[in-house]
């Protein structure tokens, strides 16, 4: 179990590395929280209206929007 979480605790880490590399020095000016919000409103919102659609869909496309909002922060907005 501990090995387990120490996997997993990495993977999240190297997670965090990438996304911090993508968005280079734009991390600083509160694209995390960006990305953050984005997952919240959009859970907020699946509950809001009874789960209508399976959760692996609403992860799926947040997930989509997150990948592109790091896309484009690490073209420097372009």
């Amino acid at each position: 179990m501990a090995v387990e979480n120490d996997v997993e605790g990495s993977a999240d880490r190297g997670r965090i590395a990438v996304i911090e590399r993508a968005a280079g020095p734009e991390v600083a000016t509160g694209r995390p929280s960006l990305l953050g919000g984005m997952f919240l409103q959009a859970i907020v919102w699946w509950l809001d209206t009874g789960r209508q659609i399976p959760a692996r869909e609403i992860a799926t496309h947040t997930a989509g929007l997150a990948s592109a909002l790091i896309a484009k922060a690490g073209n420097n907005g372009a």
